[in-house]
């Protein structure tokens, strides 16, 4: 090889290698935590958080969430000392997946509030959603399949700006929602 090949090979080299050591500034995601002490637990636009199955976060504040939360079969639960204390707030863009066995509820038999905003998106499935005064949810991004809801209503409301998926078949436009086997259980409040 010659010394043109060699200095060709050395700054392809070194590209790669720039390139390895700039990767992790261009992710766009980040792991979270629930606070451990008192406090609100705020998910960021740019965060993704994860509850897996032997995870248990207990929260004394609010849950907002501006990017995702995934609770694969762990538990979230909320803890204020009057009804309607605590939210649990997915905002426009955020994402909360609850799956296999995943477990939202109250640490105390306090009600929290559960809101779901517009272009938000919710999939519960082969889960629990327990003692929320109801969810109240104006996005058209819903799944729920296999939920059992206890002491826990669900409030679909009007949307303000989001317009749904449209379906050319039909020449309208429509929500984005899957509701299949739903238990609600002591949902009398």
């Amino acid at each position: 090889m010659n010394k043109d090949g060699k200095e060709s090979g050395r700054a392809t080299l070194l590209i790669v290698l720039l390139l390895l050591q700039s990767a992790p500034l261009l992710t766009v995601s980040a792991s979270t935590t629930p606070p451990s002490n008192s406090g609100d637990w705020t998910i960021n636009a740019n965060e993704v958080a994860y509850l897996n199955s032997s995870d248990q976060a207990l929260v004394q504040g609010d849950v907002l969430i501006y990017g995702e939360l995934h609770i694969n079969g762990g538990s979230l639960f909320m803890w204020g000392s009057s009804d309607g204390q605590r939210d649990l707030k997915v905002f426009s863009g955020g994402i909360l997946n609850v799956t296999n066995g995943g477990t939202i509820g109250s640490y105390t038999s306090i009600y929290y509030d559960f809101v779901v905003d517009d272009l938000a998106h919710i999939s519960v499935t082969d889960s629990r959603i327990e003692k929320a005064t109801s969810i109240q949810s104006t996005s058209l991004n819903m799944t729920l399949s296999n939920v059992h809801f206890e002491d826990t209503r669900l409030d679909i409301i009007d949307n303000n700006t989001e317009t749904g998926e449209f379906d050319s078949s039909q020449n309208t436009m429509g929500a984005n929602w899957v509701f299949n086997n739903l238990r609600f259980i002591n949902s009398t409040r």
